[in-house]
């Protein structure tokens, strides 16, 4: 064996220490290197845990490290490596994935605030489609390429909220068709400011949770937010937010009612391009249907 025992004390023999195989970046130990291949010398220049292999490093992508720009020419998915040669370029990219959630068993649930909370175990299936070329400064789009990846698919844990069905004034808004308000929009745009206001709850990293909001969920048939752990498994985020929801509705509309834009902005719902010109006001439609 690796362990040795002198007396009452034990001592690790083997040569490899059990440190060199823990990532301080991710939770996953499945990664991919990134090789440099300028003047046909290979150096691996960074590591990139298989998860974000679809939205970081595939071909096509701009890859920063150390400050520079590396744009990656190929990417050998089977055997875990992506080559990458030093650019110097006007813009990044930005990838763009469809997302399905499964729920797979339901931990804890309970109806409150004019809608359904819970969290429990799901499966995340996540395919990258496209990316886009975005110019520095001036945030243009100056082109777009094909992602050709196999979906990548985790289970971990979620929070998840549905407008419950006695949510009398949004259910009366959609059956009148109010032009003011949009659903779809309004979900997307809640689920932005959650996104940014959760970090300051349970203590994470905005990259350590994702959201996938629904017009109409298969598990729960009602239009749903979900949040989970952007991590296999899950890492306790999920069930913190289930105990903080109050409190996180209640800072969710106190940011969207503290900014000074008037249809969004990145501060609060996000851009208009994104949320469109009736997410922040749908929003806060659902919030005040929430917290009433």
């Amino acid at each position: 064996g690796v362990l040795h025992r002198v007396e009452k004390k034990w001592y690790w023999m083997s040569e490899i220490y059990p440190t060199e195989e823990i990532s301080l970046r991710s939770a996953s130990v499945d990664n991919f290197v990134i090789i440099d291949t300028a003047n046909q010398q290979e150096q691996v220049i960074g590591e990139m845990d298989k998860a974000s292999v679809p939205t970081l490093i595939y071909e096509g992508a701009i890859y920063l490290h150390e400050g520079e720009q590396y744009a990656i020419h190929r990417l050998d998915y089977q055997n875990q490596k992506a080559y990458a040669e030093r650019v110097k370029v006007n813009y990044y990219t930005d990838a763009q994935d469809e997302t399905n959630i499964k729920v797979l068993e339901v931990f804890e649930k309970g109806e409150e605030l004019n809608m359904e909370h819970a969290y429990g175990e799901v499966a995340i299936t996540t395919v990258s489609t496209c990316y886009k070329k975005i110019k520095f400064y001036t945030h243009e789009n100056i082109g777009f390429g094909e992602i050709s990846l196999p979906p990548e698919e985790m289970h971990t844990t979620a929070y998840w909220l549905a407008l419950a069905d006695d949510s009398g004034e949004l259910w009366k808004r959609l059956e009148t068709e109010d032009t003011s308000f949009n659903l779809s929009s309004g979900l997307l745009a809640l689920s932005n400011v959650l996104i940014n206001i959760v970090p300051l709850y349970v203590m994470c990293d905005p990259q350590d949770i994702r959201a996938v909001s629904e017009v109409r969920s298969p598990f729960t048939s009602k239009p749903t937010i979900y949040i989970y752990d952007n991590y296999p498994g899950g890492v306790g985020f999920s069930e913190k937010m289930f105990e903080l929801r109050r409190p996180l509705l209640q800072a969710a509309q106190e940011l969207i009612l503290g900014c000074g834009c008037e249809k969004g902005c990145p501060s609060c719902v996000g851009p208009i391009d994104e949320v469109g010109i009736k997410g922040k006001e749908s929003a806060l439609l659902i919030l005040r249907e929430a917290l009433s």
